[in-house]
């Protein structure tokens, strides 16, 4: 009997009963060889490789794989260590500082230069420190940033009439400040306006003939060359126009202040001091200090005017336009930059106060209702004698003028070569 062909009958199904149990029978016999030689294989095998290197080559494998279990743990482990040190060292920071007040950023100066990227803090402490405070003056601004909201402004100041120059230092703190002296001293901004109280206190309508009678007492009996800071409110409003023609006539005094006319009839409503602001007529002396965006901020830096040529022929109306422009620019740059104001002058100051400042000036113009001046009596003399004024009061007296501003305050004045007056 052919078993392949029977195998087959039986796959198909068509095979007899006797094929069938005969097909049957030679599978298992078939099936009991297969484990017999099975068996026999494995123990050969076996038989060759010791057990000492079967637990050897198991213990090896095992501990191959614990490192790397472990590997990847450590591996995780110290990347996630790594992301949370980046995380709070450098993402928190940069939330923190954006949320809060940064002096440090450099986005005003449109200078390409990095020598030049002088932080924002340079820019907005000088506008705030020109439109508020008529004795001084800020020759630089540099901020230390410790991250977290917190930075330490570490600014100059030189007093325009002694030329004495001070440095001062600011520790802010998420938009709190601390060390509040220099341009932030009560008594100082109490002493720098008391000449201009009746711009301040316009309701009071007090009498200042006794005082200015005291006042040119004093400088009739002084020495001639004592250098003297006035404050002097003129009797009118005077346009720039008329104030640059004052200047020109009068070289031998130094203009380092002239208040800007602004109603706050709010202020006077409430029987609270009108703020004072203002501008240094003649510039002030910087280096070098970067670029502004001119379109929004034209002539930031007032001596800016000259550097095309150092002669102007008509001193008077081209130096008018040129301070209307840079005037502006200085409020508006208060205005723009409102988180300073808030954090820097929350008591005095707004940047809607500013606001309000710049929209009277485009509607009814810009005049200037009186001036700082410093220079030796005589000279002094010469002028109040030539303008007509409501309050003339002395703020600071020394023995003759300070040679130090020789060469520490080196202020560029340009005017016409000739003087038109004393």
């Amino acid at each position: 009997m052919n078993y392949r062909e029977t195998f087959k009958r039986y796959q198909a199904g068509t095979a007899s009963d006797d094929e069938q149990q005969w097909v049957e029978q030679e599978i298992e016999r078939f099936h009991a060889l297969e484990d017999y030689l099975s068996e026999e294989m494995d123990g050969a095998i076996l038989s060759d490789i010791p057990q000492e290197e079967i637990a050897r080559q198991e213990t090896k494998q095992l501990r191959r794989t614990i490192n790397r279990r472990l590997g990847r743990v450590v591996l995780t482990a110290l990347l996630a260590m790594i992301g949370l040190y980046l995380f709070v060292f450098y993402v928190v920071p940069g939330v923190i500082d954006h949320t809060h007040y940064d002096p440090s950023r450099t986005e005003l100066n449109q200078s390409e230069a990095k020598a030049f990227q002088l932080p924002d803090v340079y820019y907005q402490l000088s506008a705030y420190t020109s439109l508020n405070h008529p004795h001084l003056g800020l020759e630089s601004a540099y901020v230390e940033s410790e991250h977290f909201g917190n930075h330490r402004i570490n600014y100059r100041l030189r007093n325009l009439f002694s030329g004495e120059a001070q440095s001062h230092e600011i520790h802010l703190s998420r938009d709190r400040i601390e060390n509040t002296g220099g341009v932030y001293d009560g008594r100082r901004r109490t002493g720098e306006i008391q000449g201009f109280d009746l711009i301040q206190f316009p309701a009071d309508r007090l009498d200042y003939g006794n005082r200015n009678r005291t006042s040119r007492y004093y400088l009739e009996h002084l020495s001639p060359l004592n250098y003297v800071s006035l404050s002097l409110v003129f009797d009118q409003d005077k346009s720039l126009e008329e104030l640059y023609q004052m200047i020109d006539q009068n070289q031998a005094v130094k203009f380092i202040w002239a208040g800007v006319r602004i109603e706050h009839p709010e202020a006077v409503a409430e029987g609270r001091p009108v703020p004072l602001l203002g501008f240094r007529p003649e510039g002030e002396y910087t280096t070098y200090a970067g670029e502004l965006d001119d379109d929004k901020y034209p002539l930031f830096f007032l001596n800016d005017i000259f550097r095309e040529d150092d002669y102007i022929d008509d001193y008077a109306a081209t130096m008018a336009e040129g301070a209307a422009a840079h005037f502006k620019s200085r409020l508006q740059l208060l205005i723009d930059q409102a988180k300073f104001v808030e954090v820097m002058d929350p008591t005095t100051r707004s940047s809607q106060s500013y606001q309000a400042s710049l929209d009277y000036i485009e509607a009814q113009g810009l005049a200037t209702y009186g001036v700082v001046v410093v220079g030796n009596v005589e000279r002094l003399n010469d002028l109040i004698e030539a303008i007509p004024y409501r309050s003339l009061y002395i703020n600071q007296v020394l023995p003759a003028e300070p040679s130090i501003q020789l060469y520490a305050n080196p202020v560029p004045v340009y005017r016409r070569s000739e003087p038109s007056g004393n």
